[in-house]
Order: C-alpha cells, then structure tokens, then sequence
C-alpha cells in the first residue's frame, strides 16, 4: 500500500479556525466557534503552508470531545473511507443533545470511493435537514453503485437524494439520464455536488412525497431504475413514499435502508403488493450489521392497482402482549363518485363492488383496474339494499322498487311491489343462481325467477316488518321480522318453522351447525342477545339462553368458531360470548357505536361510527385499527380478502388483506 502522508495538529482552547480548501471553485472559509471546547483544533493548515490539499477530513470524539483533523496529500482509498465512516457514525446520532456537539465548522468534504461530496452540516444543526448531511446508507449506496451494478443507457431517478451522492454515483457509471430529487431547502447542497462531481446528464428537481404532490410532469417521464438511501425514517413519510413509487411506476427500486423501528417492516408489506423484495449481498460492500440492501422487481399485475395507500393506515399501531402485530389489510384504493351519504355495498365473485346511496344511484367499480366507475341510473329514492349473483346484480330502494342489471351496468328488468302499502325494501338477496327474494316493510316475501321473469312466490305478511334476512347454509334461508322472529325456509322457500327469539324487533342474527345441532343467534332492538339450540332433524327449540350486557338494541352478530360468537351495539361495545360457558368472556370498548361485524376466517372485524374498522383476535385482543373515513361508516362489504367501507364522506375506501 502506497505510503499515505498527513499532518496532525492539536491545540487547546481556541476561538476560531480556519479550513484551508482548494477544491474546484470551493472558495477557502473562515467559521467561528460559538462554543468554546477544550482540545478543539484552532487552525489547519497544509504543510509548508501550501493551499493544494486535497480534502480536509474531521474525526470526532464525542468521549473526550475533541476532533482530529487530518490533511490529506494523498487519496489513498483505505484512510478516506476509514475517515469517511468514522464521521458517518458520529453523525448517525440524531438526537438534539448530541446534534448540539456537532463540529462547529460549516462545511465537510468527503471522498466516497472517486466522488467528492460536499455536506452543509450547519443545515443539519441550524435547521434539522438531515439530507444537507452523509449518512451510512448513502455510502453505502455509492458503493454498491460503483462496485457492482451497470447503468449504461439507464435512466435514473433518485428520491430523496440529500447531498446527491447515489444519484451521481450513477452518473459516474454512465447512466443516460438522472434526476435527483429532494426537498427545496436541500438542492442547493445537491447541485453543489453535482458541479463538483462534473458528471454528465444530471437534473435537480425538488419533489414532494404523496399522490398529491406527484408533479404532473414526472408522469410523462419514463424511469427505468429509482433508488434511494434511508428513505423509511417516518411512519407517515414511508405511506407517501409508496405513493410516489407507485406513481413513478419504475420498473426495478433500490434502496439501502438503516432498520430502526419495529414500525417498518409495513413498508415492505405495502410495497410487495406491487414488487417482489429481494434482499441484497454484495462481499465487496463492508455493510454495517443494522443497513440493509433491498431491491425491488416490478410484478405484473392485471390492470394497475391504485394507490394512494393513505396515512390513515397504520396509525395507533397496537401491541399484542407488547410485541409488535403486523396488520392483515392494506389500503389499496379510493372511490369518489356519490354526492350523498352511502348506505350499502356489496362484492361479486369476479371482484365487481357495487354501491348505492341516498343520490339514488348506483356505481359499479371494477377493484384492481384503473377504469373509472360505472353510474346506474333509475332509483328515484335511496338505494338501502344490493346482492350479486353470478351474472347479476339487484338494487332496492326505499320505495320498495328493486332493479335488476347485468355487472355491465346494463338494466335488465325493475320489479316493482304489488301495493304502495309494502313499502321500502327491508331484505334483498339471492337464494340461488337465478332466483332473488324481497322483503317488505309491511312484512311481504317475494321471490323472483330470473329464467321465467316472473314472481314465482309471494308469502304474505304478518303484520310485522321484514328487518333483516340471509343465507345461513345447511340449504336454509332465514328472515328476520320486527315482531322478534325469525321464520326459517328451505332453498325453493317454502316454509319450515318461526321461532320466537325476543319480545322486540330482529336486528341480525346468525346460524352455525355445531355437532347435530344448529345455534341459532340473534340480537334485538330491546338489548338482548338470544341464543336457541334447534334440532338438527326436526328445527324444534333444545335449549334456549338469553344474554344482556349492551345499554342500547343489538346492531350485528356474528358466530366466531363453535365456541363464541361476537355482538356488537350503538353503546361502543363490542362482546364475546362463551356457548360452553354460557357467558360474557370480554367486553370491548370502542370511543363510538359499531354497525357491523364480520369474522373474516382469521379475524374479527368492526365497522364502527367513527370511521374506523378494527380488527381483532378471536379472544378478543385488539390486533390493529384502520382509521379509513373522517366519518362514520354506514356500508362495510368483505370478500375473498379485502373489504369496502363508505358513509357519510361520500367516497367509498378498499383495503386489501396481505
């Protein structure tokens, strides 16, 4: 190794030093000490008092507080980078204590492998801009860039550049094009590398992370590389910084990052919807144990998922014996198209999402795609209720008018009620491929066949709205009614039995077959909670239990597994219940009401007045929380891995399950 010659100079108690550098057009400067500290270096100069040093470097010992400065006559590479990384790690404290003990001087020069980067540290300590500052992570880039990775006809984008030393890395390595890009406070300290650098084909923009911010000129451009060093430093910095991936659409991402919070590792999660993560080792790069190297392959996906993956995501992280739990959704979209409230929605098998609302409309929107809304127009009152079937769709309003279309937004046929005494639309789903039913608020059933185009049943009522109606397998279908019944019907709809479940109105319910037998469950608007047990052969009452513990009428309930089922109430609470036991084993509570519940498989899961859909373990134990609208949530649809909420903002918000 070549002899590598220094001078060293140490002196006490200084008020001043000068740093002597002749590099490009840099100009020699002159910086005063505002704190006078002991074993601080009073003035560098080369030897023999020649000005043509290359580079002045700064250690800094934050024991003794004392800096060495070393002048450099030689760029041996070894001591440069040794230097380099000595001042890295002192830096790599952010806290303000030690910021205070920064080196007093303004500016530093550093020699990273054949790149000289000048850092603006009074940027760093006056005005908190860690990119006016090198940080391991782009040195760590630089290296990678120069040491392994080709970049000829390239073109490159770099966010979140700093002092720019990525970018030009790849400048240096004959890339065809690099746009570094930062803050507006930073650029300054970027062009001045890139004049210092004399690399070809580099432009400085400033650019904001997030959808909203994204420069509509950026969209035009076609990158094929972006990189980034130490990127992921803020929770709600890293979602705008999916964002901005997302928009920019490259197809390969680098970045270097340094791990610090438990918090990160969503990134990661997010952005594997769109890329494939490989991590990266490279024997050449000597990378500390805590800075990671990842890059990102673009998948191919059908159509283009739409991001933003908005901030209100991931917030109120929560702890599951006080260790970190990831979340299974992810936010993946948003739908603005209603001008009033919205009050259902619903999923198809092929991934079509409907919703209507009280604008008497309904959209049709394809998940997964970029194409724009479908408006079906024809309701002239709120559209309350949707279902699909395989090929088609009905919407029910509150006149009690219910409209047919094909998932191509094409209207089929409407069926009107037989009086204008029926009433709105109570109960609208399909019993099977082609056959539909309707419940009225004067209690009516109506059952509609598709291949005939004709009511083929109509059951009357009995004086008592329909409230609510579903599916519950075991070729059943159940309604519920205001009288506190609920009547239970085979597949063609005839009638099987009415079971008495409360003395006020059926508000949800749910079935499950447990053994022989079937659990009936229902929830009711004078609080209570009654659970029957129903011979499997005969559909006749074994046991019957009743549960009270909300302060206001039963919103939803859900069976869990064949052990507990879930209710929730406008009171905020929602309650787990023990069959075995026959007792409350947890009380939850939310800071509003919760309209909705539904046991994804893995999950429970709330939709809750205040705009926030929860998630929780089948014991009960709160797993992560989606802050999703400002207002409450009126419609909740789930399907196959993702769910939909809309209400009273209007926009109908998708999250999708990891």
């Amino acid at each position: 190794m070549a002899h590598l010659s220094y001078w060293r100079l140490w002196l006490d108690k200084v008020d001043e030093f000068h740093v002597i550098v002749n590099v490009e057009n840099e100009s020699a400067e002159k910086v005063s000490v505002a704190d006078k500290l002991p074993d601080v270096i009073l003035e560098a100069v080369s030897p023999a008092g020649s000005t043509k040093c290359h580079m002045v470097t700064y250690t800094f010992n934050p024991l003794t507080m004392t800096f060495k400065v070393d002048i450099i006559n030689n760029k041996e590479e070894t001591y440069l980078l040794a230097s380099c990384e000595s001042m890295s790690k002192m830096l790599s404290c952010r806290s303000s204590s030690f910021t205070n003990k920064l080196p007093p001087f303004s500016t530093l020069y550093r020699l990273v492998g054949s790149i000289l980067i000048k850092e603006e540290i009074h940027l760093l300590k006056e005005k908190g801009l860690t990119g006016a500052v090198l940080w391991d992570s782009g040195i760590i880039i630089s290296k990678w860039i120069q040491s392994s990775i080709s970049m000829s006809n390239k073109n490159v984008l770099e966010l979140g550049s700093g002092t720019g030393i990525g970018g030009i890395s790849t400048a240096m390595k004959g890339a065809a094009s690099v746009l570094l890009t930062d803050l507006e406070a930073v650029l300054p300290t970027i062009r001045s590398n890139v004049r210092l650098s004399q690399a070809k084909n580099i432009s400085v923009k400033e650019l904001k992370w997030g959808k909203s911010n994204f420069p509509s000129e950026f969209r035009s451009s076609c990158f094929d590389l972006v990189i980034g060093a130490d990127l992921i430093y803020n929770e709600q910095a890293s979602f705008e910084l999916i964002e901005t991936i997302n928009e920019i659409g490259a197809s390969m991402v680098f970045i270097v990052h340094r791990n610090r919070a438990a918090w990160e590792c969503h990134f990661f999660h997010m952005m594997d919807v769109f890329y494939s993560c490989t991590k990266v080792t490279n024997s050449v790069i000597d990378v500390p144990p805590n800075v990671e190297l990842f890059e990102f392959q673009k998948k191919e996906i059908p159509g283009t998922l739409s991001c933003p993956y908005c901030l209100a995501f991931i917030q109120n992280t929560t702890h599951v014996s006080e260790k970190k739990t990831l979340k299974s959704y992810i936010y993946v979209d948003e739908v603005l198209h209603h001008t009033d409230e919205v009050l259902c929605a619903g999923w198809s098998e092929n991934g079509l999402l409907a919703t209507g609302g009280c604008d008497e409309s309904i959209f049709l929107y394809q998940a997964d795609t970029s194409l724009p809304p479908c408006e079906l127009k024809g309701h002239k009152e709120s559209v309350a209720h949707l279902d699909f079937s395989l090929d088609y769709l009905i919407t029910g309003d509150m006149n009690g008018v219910v409209f047919v279309w094909k998932h191509n937004g094409d209207k089929v046929l409407i069926v009107k009620p037989k009086s204008k005494y029926s009433g709105g639309v109570g109960l609208l789903c399909w019993i099977s491929s082609s056959r539909f039913v309707v419940g009225y608020e004067n209690g009516e059933l109506t059952v509609f066949e598709m291949n005939l185009k004709k009511i083929v049943k109509r059951i009357p009522g009995k004086n008592a709205a329909v409230s609510c109606g579903k599916n519950v397998g075991n070729d059943l279908f159940a309604v519920g009614f205001e009288d506190g019944s609920i009547s239970l019907f085979d597949m063609t709809f005839s009638f099987l039995a009415s079971i008495s479940m409360s003395d006020a109105g059926i508000t949800a319910f749910d079935l499950r077959r447990i053994e022989n037998d079937m659990y009936l469950v229902a929830g009711s608007q004078d609080k209570v909670i009654s659970l029957v047990v129903l011979s499997g052969n005969e559909i006749s009452v074994k046991e019957r239990m009743q549960y009270r513990g909300h302060a206001t009428g039963v919103e939803d309930v859900v069976f869990i597994d064949d052990t507990s089922f879930a209710s929730c109430s406008m009171d905020g609470k929602i309650i787990f219940f023990n069959i075995r036991s026959t007792s409350i084993q947890k009380f939850v509570s939310h800071p509003d009401g919760l309209l909705k519940l539904y046991f994804d498989g893995s999950t429970l899961l709330s939709a809750s007045l205040d705009g926030c859909v929860r998630e929780y373990s089948t014991t009960g134990e709160k797993i992560a929380e989606y802050k999703c609208l400002a207002s409450a949530i009126l419609a909740f649809a789930v399907s196959k891995g993702k769910f939909a909420v809309a209400g009273e903002t209007c926009c109908t918000k998708i999250f999708r399950r990891l």
